[in-house]
């Protein structure tokens, strides 16, 4: 394996944290997502390749009024939860718990003392889990299951053995009737490839997945390859940060059933909060602005309209999280 030049990929996010903080002057708040995406590239880093432009292109507007509330009941563990009142479906309520093995907040880079388990059930009766046991020497036990009710032939239970290298990662998922094997590796400081390997027994079908991510300087470049999704087969996208306040990005996704979209999009940095704005080649435009409030309340309104379908009400909604920033 190609060695990654210069640092590894836990001591760059953490230099990257270290450089959003401190560019937070101003009275700017530093942004959770922008975190978010660090401390992904910090903790195994190249496990979602098209996180940095899928939190950018996939803003799911809210429809209706959103009410979350998370409490750190302990260093350990917080319980939240939320309802939904939307303007078009069934109200509903999710309770959420959270567990991990972190006390020190200086040790989230550090791989081998993190563990965490991690529930989600709504008023529908689905429940959703996910932990990560790490084993030690960077090799870690994940598992994820979602049952809709109580309907055993409806769940879903995965898990996934993976083991990290300071350029690299591979790993090995098993259950929900199929099998993979995944490896990504940095062939340099810019570049990120991988691919994955799935076997279906039931069907005995065999597909490869494949992605890349390329960053120079202000420019990220991303691209994936996969067979089994009927929209999103390829997928090619740009993120590029002019300033530190504006971000510019643009996703083209296609399949060989006919479909393409395009989608060109911004998020800018303000002050008084963070706008981000999207049109598609559909004719679809949306609209979140989010404003996060000495890092515990967060307030969101977002907004959608679809021009193709005048006769569909345009999607409006508001959102108030407390804790959990």
């Amino acid at each position: 394996m190609a060695e990654c030049e210069g640092q590894t990929g836990a001591e760059r996010g953490a230099q990257d944290l270290d450089q959003i903080f401190a560019n937070a002057d101003g009275g700017m708040p530093p942004d959770p997502e922008e975190i978010q995406e660090m401390l992904m590239k910090a903790q195994g880093k190249t496990i979602r390749m098209t996180m940095g432009l899928k939190m950018l292109s996939m803003v799911e507007p809210i429809d209706g009024v959103k009410f979350e509330l998370m409490a750190p009941l302990s260093q350990r563990f917080q319980l939240g939860g939320s309802w939904v009142f939307s303007n078009t479906k069934a109200n509903k309520f999710e309770l959420q718990t959270a567990l991990s093995s972190v006390v020190n907040p200086n040790a989230m880079f550090a791989q081998d003392e993190v563990s965490f388990v991690s529930t989600r059930s709504d008023s529908t009766g689905k429940l959703e889990f996910s932990g990560s046991l790490n084993l030690g020497y960077q090799t870690s036990l994940k598992a994820e299951g979602f049952f809709m009710d109580q309907d055993v032939q409806k769940s879903h239970l995965q898990f996934e053995l993976m083991k990290e290298f300071n350029d690299s990662h591979i790993s090995y998922k098993f259950g929900a009737g199929s099998y993979s094997l995944s490896m990504m590796q940095s062939l340099s400081s810019k570049l990120i490839a991988g691919f994955e390997m799935m076997y279906i027994p039931h069907t005995t079908d065999i597909h490869f997945c494949y992605g890349a991510n390329y960053n120079h300087d202000i420019h990220s470049f991303y691209t994936q390859y996969i067979p089994m999704a009927r929209k999103e087969t390829l997928s090619v996208g740009y993120v590029g940060r002019p300033s530190r306040r504006l971000t510019l990005f643009s996703e083209l996704k296609g399949s060989l059933d006919g479909f393409s979209d395009t989608i060109l999009g911004f998020r800018v940095k303000f002050l008084e909060g963070i706008i981000t704005g999207s049109f598609s080649s559909s004719f679809k435009a949306t609209s979140v602005y989010r404003r996060v409030v000495e890092n515990l309340i967060m307030l969101q309104f977002s907004s959608q309209i679809d021009f193709q379908k005048p006769e569909k009400p345009a999607v409006f909604g508001v959102s108030l999280s407390f804790g959990g920033m």
